[in-house]
């Protein structure tokens, strides 16, 4: 997992990029098949640990939502 964020930093994604770059994988499929390539040598359980990877990452993300849904209705 962490072979394949690192190929796709080296190739294409500052630190500067990342918020831009996470839209732009959705839209540049080749650019993700690179990073697949890059990872193919730990890739033995390596994919399912990344979808946990980003399934964690939204879930991280969803409390600042909750937290300002709060607050619009205690504003209301």
């Amino acid at each position: 997992m962490r072979a394949r964020r690192l190929a796709c930093s080296r190739v294409w994604m500052a630190s500067k990029w990342r918020s831009r770059a996470s839209r732009a994988r959705k839209r540049r499929p080749q650019t993700r098949q690179r990073c697949v390539v890059a990872a193919a040598a730990d890739a033995a359980g390596a994919g399912r640990r990344w979808e946990g990877w980003r399934k964690a990452a939204e879930r991280r993300r969803r409390p600042k939502e909750v937290a300002v849904r709060w607050r619009r209705t205690a504003a209301s």
